[in-house]
């Protein structure tokens, strides 16, 4: 599987939106798309450092993780790609230029359009 980074981006933005008292997992946020997709999304993004949570994974659930929340460079991070017209221009940016979405790609392309 590939990092989808509008998923990526959709997650970070319903994490960063829940209430503070819910206990947030790849069950409860990004309703509509498949949870074991939405929960190895979650995994990526604890590797990166911009979340953390616990991993509640099995034989029979993967991609479990529960007690998902932003890390501070999840919020610097969410801050760069939060807004529609920005997102669209910055995947349009790196299209253009044929460079493959990344972390660091979105990051350094941020630094180019602000």
């Amino acid at each position: 599987m590939r990092i989808n980074y509008d998923l990526v981006r959709k997650i970070l933005i319903s994490v960063a939106n829940a209430d503070i008292h819910q206990d947030i997992s790849n069950y409860n946020i990004c309703i509509g798309e498949d949870t074991d997709v939405v929960g190895w999304h979650i995994g990526k993004l604890i590797e990166a450092g911009y979340l953390k949570g616990i991993n509640s994974s099995t034989k029979t659930e993967p991609y479990d993780y529960i007690c998902v929340e932003l890390t501070y460079s999840g919020e610097q991070f969410l801050s760069k790609i939060e807004n529609n017209q920005l997102w669209a221009k910055i995947k349009k940016y790196l299209g253009d230029n044929s460079v493959s979405i990344t972390f660091k790609a979105i990051e350094l392309t941020y630094n180019i359009l602000r």
